[in-house]
C-alpha cells in the first residue's frame, strides 16, 4: 500500500514538473532591438554578409541562438563566423564547439543551420555578430547583375523593432544606374554618401520577412550564372507557358472527355430506336421463356430471372411445386416451405434449364426448398452465364452482356490507373515549372470514371433485340399495372412465370 502511495506521489510530481517545464518553455520571450544586415558584393561575385542581432531576452532563460539560411539560391556558404560584442569588445565564438561561446554549423533539409551557445541568459540584452561568405548568390543578366537576398528571415517567433539592411555594390554607381526594391515587410530606402543602398524597416512582426533587391550594371564583377539561376530563370520563363498549356489541355479533357464518353455510349451502348410499340401489351409478345425475357429487358441475369425460370419449368411440366404450410404452437414457428418434384426432365431443353434441374434435384426425384439453403447459391454464377448465352443465341445481343461489361470496366479501371500515373509522372517531371502539369492526367481520371460508369450499360442490342426488348417492356408495364391496381389473381395462372421479373 505504501509502495503504491509513493508511486502515485512520484507520478504526480513528474506531471507537475512536466507542466511547469512546458509553461516555462511557453513563457520564454524576446525581441530584436536591432537586426542589421550588411551585404558587400565582391569583385569575384561573392557576397560578404554580416548580421548584427541585438536581442533583448525579456522572459525565461536562454542558452543558445539559431540561424537558418536556405541554400536553394546559392552555390554555397563558407567562412562562417560568430561573435558577441561584450562591453564594446567583440568576442569570437569557437567554431565546431557546443560549449559556451562556441558554435556549430550543419546542413539540414537544404538549409545551413548555425547554432551558437552562450551562458544562461535572461532579462538582458546581448549583441551577436554572424558573418559568412555567399558563393554563387549573385544573379547575372544582360540588363544588369542583381543582389537578391532575404536579409530578415521569416522563421522567427518574435518581432524585430528596427532593421537596417545595407547593400554595397562592387563600385560607386550613379543612382540612375541602380534598380532598387524590397519585398515583405514595408521598408524605405536611400543612398548614402559612399554609394551604398540602405533599406530601413520598423516593427517587423514575427514570421514576416524582408527581402531586398539591388541591380547594378552588368560586366563589373567576374562570374557566370549559377546552375540554380539557370533552373530558376527557366522556370520563370516556361512556368506561365506550361500553366496555360496544361491548364487549357486539362480543361479541354474535362469538358471533351465526358462528351466523348457520352458519344461512345450513344453509338455503342444506347439501343437503337425501334418502331412504334404499344404502351401496354396484355399478352407475352413471343414464346421467349420468362428467365430469358427478364435477362433481355435489363441485360442482367439475376435471381429474379432464375426464380422465373423455375416457375417456367413448372408451367412446362418438367417439375411440380407444392407449397406446405407449417403451423407452430400459438403461431410461433409457423411458416411455409416448397417441395419440388421432378416430373419430366426431357421438357427442360435449354442449357440453363438442364442446369436448374441438376442443381435443384441433384439426381433425386424430389427436394425441399429448405434443403437448398446455403447450397444453391453456388450455382447462380453458372446459371447467369447460361442465361446470358441464351440472349446471344437468340441474336438479341452480339456477345454476353456480362462479358462486355467486364471488358469495358476492366479497360476503364486500367485507364484510370494509367491516368493517375500520368498525372504523377507529369507533375514529377514538369512540376518544377508549374503544378498545372498534372491537369491533363487528373482530367483523364474523371473521364475514365465516366468510362467505367457507361460500361455498366453495355452492350448495345441488335435491332432484333431492341425491338423484342421494347415489346417485353410493354408487357412488363402491363404486369406492374395489374399488380398495383388490378386483380393479380386474374393473370397469375396465365402469366405466373413472368411475375418475378
Amino acid at each position: 500500500m505504501r509502495r503504491h502511495l509513493w508511486l502515485g506521489l512520484l507520478l504526480a510530481l513528474f506531471v507537475i514538473l512536466g507542466s511547469w517545464g512546458a509553461a516555462q518553455a511557453q513563457d520564454k520571450s524576446l525581441f530584436w532591438e536591432r537586426y542589421d544586415v550588411d551585404i558587400d558584393v565582391q569583385q569575384n561575385s561573392d557576397m560578404l554578409v554580416e548580421e548584427l542581432q541585438q536581442i533583448a531576452f525579456t522572459n525565461g532563460t536562454f542558452r543558445f541562438g539559431f540561424r537558418s539560411i536556405p541554400l536553394d539560391r546559392v552555390e554555397g556558404i563558407t567562412d562562417v563566423q560568430v561573435s558577441e560584442i561584450i562591453d564594446g569588445v567583440e568576442r569570437p565564438y569557437t567554431p565546431g564547439s557546443t560549449d559556451q561561446f562556441g558554435f556549430t554549423t550543419s546542413i539540414n533539409d537544404g538549409e545551413l543551420e548555425i547554432t551558437w551557445y552562450f551562458p544562461p541568459t535572461g532579462n538582458s540584452t546581448h549583441t551577436y555578430v554572424i558573418r559568412y561568405l555567399v558563393n554563387g548568390g549573385l544573379r547575372f543578366y544582360e540588363g544588369g547583375d542583381q543582389v537578391w537576398w532575404k536579409a530578415i528571415p521569416a522563421d522567427r517567433n518574435f518581432p524585430v523593432r528596427s532593421s537596417r539592411v545595407t547593400v554595397s555594390p562592387p563600385a560607386n554607381f550613379p543612382q540612375d544606374q541602380l534598380v532598387v526594391a524590397s519585398y515583405g515587410a514595408p521598408a524605405t530606402n536611400y543612398y548614402d554618401d559612399q554609394g551604398r543602398v540602405v533599406f530601413e524597416a520598423q516593427d517587423i512582426s514575427a514570421d514576416e520577412e524582408l527581402e531586398v533587391r539591388v541591380e547594378f550594371p552588368a560586366g563589373v564583377v567576374q562570374g557566370n550564372p549559377a546552375a540554380w539561376q539557370t533552373s530558376f530563370d527557366r522556370k520563370q520563363t516556361w512556368g506561365p507557358v506550361f500553366s496555360v498549356v496544361f491548364g487549357a489541355l486539362g480543361l479541354m479533357l474535362v469538358v471533351g472527355g465526358p462528351l466523348a464518353v457520352y458519344l461512345l455510349w450513344y453509338t455503342q451502348g444506347r439501343d437503337r430506336p425501334v418502331g412504334l410499340v404499344a404502351e401496354y401489351i396484355t399478352e407475352p409478345p413471343s414464346d421467349l421463356p420468362a428467365g430469358v425475357a427478364g435477362t433481355l429487358v435489363d441485360e442482367k441475369a439475376d435471381v429474379k430471372d432464375i426464380v422465373a425460370s423455375i416457375v417456367d419449368l413448372a408451367r412446362k411440366g418438367a417439375i411440380r411445386m407444392q407449397e406446405e404450410k407449417k403451423e407452430g404452437f400459438l403461431g410461433i414457428g409457423s411458416g411455409r416451405d416448397f417441395t419440388f418434384y421432378l416430373e419430366d426432365p426431357s421438357k427442360a431443353t435449354r442449357p440453363y434449364e438442364k442446369t436448374l434441374i441438376k442443381e435443384v434435384f441433384g439426381g433425386r426425384k424430389e427436394r425441399r426448398m429448405s434443403d437448398l439453403r446455403q447450397k444453391f447459391y453456388s450455382a447462380i454464377p453458372k446459371l447467369s452465364r447460361e442465361l446470358y448465352q441464351e440472349v446471344v443465341t437468340e441474336e438479341f445481343v452480339p456477345r454476353s452482356p456480362d462479358t462486355t461489361r467486364r471488358l469495358w470496366s476492366g479497360v476503364g479501371c486500367a485507364a484510370l490507373v494509367a491516368s493517375g500515373v500520368l498525372a504523377f509522372f507529369l507533375l514529377g517531371i514538369l512540376g518544377i515549372f508549374s503544378p498545372w502539369a498534372a491537369c491533363p492526367g487528373a482530367a483523364l481520371v474523371t473521364t475514365m470514371v465516366g468510362f467505367m460508369v457507361i460500361g455498366r450499360f453495355m452492350p448495345r442490342k441488335t435491332p432484333k433485340g431492341a425491338e423484342e426488348a421494347a415489346k417485353w417492356e410493354a408487357f412488363k408495364r402491363y404486369l406492374q399495372t395489374i399488380e398495383k391496381h388490378g386483380d393479380l389473381e386474374e393473370v397469375q395462372d396465365k402469366f405466373e412465370e413472368y411475375l418475378p421479373y
